[in-house]
């Protein structure tokens, strides 16, 4: 099978979290989502990108299991009110 032409959306996947953000964003856009609704998911996505780098965790969709998700669920009610954390983790499901 030929590889697709360099930029298309076949060429997008990546095996790190945040170069597949774009195609998140085009998926949550094509479902209708609000525009908060869509910047509130890919701010979770960012947050806990960042989270598992500052912790030296596996950034590759592959290698994130339920630990990583747990510990960065666990970070944020430490510093937020449940609710905004039960945000966050509906935003990573």
């Amino acid at each position: 099978m030929a590889k697709a032409p360099a930029g298309t959306i076949e060429d997008t996947a990546s095996p790190d979290v945040l170069p597949n953000l774009a195609s998140f964003g085009r998926h949550l856009r094509a479902g209708n989502r609000s525009p908060m609704t869509i910047k509130s998911y890919t701010e979770a996505i960012r947050q806990f990108e960042a989270f598992l780098e500052a912790r030296g965790m596996p950034r590759t969709v592959a290698g994130i299991h339920r630990e990583h998700v747990e510990a960065f669920i666990e970070d944020q009610l430490s510093r937020l009110r449940p609710a905004s954390a039960a945000n966050r983790y509906r935003s990573l499901q």
